[in-house]
């Protein structure tokens, strides 16, 4: 069972955590995952926006309204006096219709992972639809097989029918060369939260973005590669198979510290302003 901590929020109800498997279903499921730091949910607006998009994309509803989404989340934290995780969001659309909302468990990575880099395997296979973040069990199991398989591995990225890397099962995959910040396009891949910011900061920074398909046979042209994602933030890759990457490269490290920095703004203005 995925939910942790005392008590769980379905539609407006608390509930406690052990009835939590009477609302799991089969169905579509649209989801978010937040991650609260201080007590804060991290880019909430971006997230509800990106529950929009993907309700339009697959014609599925939204039946809780946005302040009623961030009311449950408050009081997920305050009712379980938790103020630091990972929170899943979840539309169900089975028999009946839940919102859910829970503490789940996270593993973030540890300092030596942001200092060395993580390791990283390709495997093809690919979203049925990248552009709705949806819950899909064939692929999470083949994901969480491979990674029980390959206990250094930290993530594993997706490889489409022309060899082609496009994000990771949990995260997105960004490549550097030169000046340059590399990513696949948008209509290939989950609009990552992260993403979206740390490509704004590329380009703030001065540094070109350029949207393109990155095919594995060219991996050893890029000096640098990293994951971005709600719980692994700008993590830098190590190995992507048996190529390896340089974890210290200077634009790389600007953009995670410069990633840092909107974190805590993000954080000290919502304390401001008691959102």
């Amino acid at each position: 069972m995925e939910c942790i901590n005392k008590f769980f929020i379905a539609n407006d109800k608390l509930v406690k955590i052990d009835e939590f498997s009477e609302y799991v279903s089969e169905g579509i499921k649209l989801y978010e995952v937040v991650r609260v730091i201080e007590g804060i949910p991290l880019f909430l607006e971006d997230h509800i926006k990106r529950f929009h998009s993907s309700s339009e994309k697959s014609g599925k509803e939204l039946f809780v309204s946005d302040d009623d989404i961030k009311k449950s989340i408050k009081r997920l934290i305050k009712e379980n006096n938790c103020y630091m995780g990972n929170i899943k969001l979840v539309f169900c659309y089975s028999d009946m219709k839940y919102f859910l909302c829970y503490f789940i468990e996270h593993s973030y990575p540890t300092q030596e992972m942001y200092l060395n880099g993580v390791r990283t395997v390709s495997y093809k296979a690919a979203r049925p639809d990248p552009e709705v973040k949806a819950i899909n069990e064939s692929l999470r199991s083949q994901i969480s097989k491979i990674l029980k398989e390959k206990a250094d591995v930290y993530e594993v990225l997706l490889l489409n029918s022309d060899n082609e890397i496009t994000e990771g099962s949990k995260s997105n995959v960004l490549f550097i060369k030169g000046n340059r910040i590399i990513s696949a396009p948008m209509k290939t891949i989950l609009k990552g939260i992260t993403r979206e910011r740390v490509m704004e900061i590329c380009r703030e920074l001065g540094f070109e973005t350029e949207e393109r398909m990155v095919n594995k046979e060219e991996l050893h042209e890029f000096e640098a590669a990293f994951l971005t994602g709600t719980s692994p933030k700008v993590l830098p890759i190590s190995y992507i198979d048996d190529v390896k990457f340089d974890t210290r490269n200077k634009i790389l490290l600007k953009i995670k510290e410069k990633y840092e920095e909107i974190i805590q703004e993000n954080i000290d203005f919502a304390k401001q302003n008691d959102l």
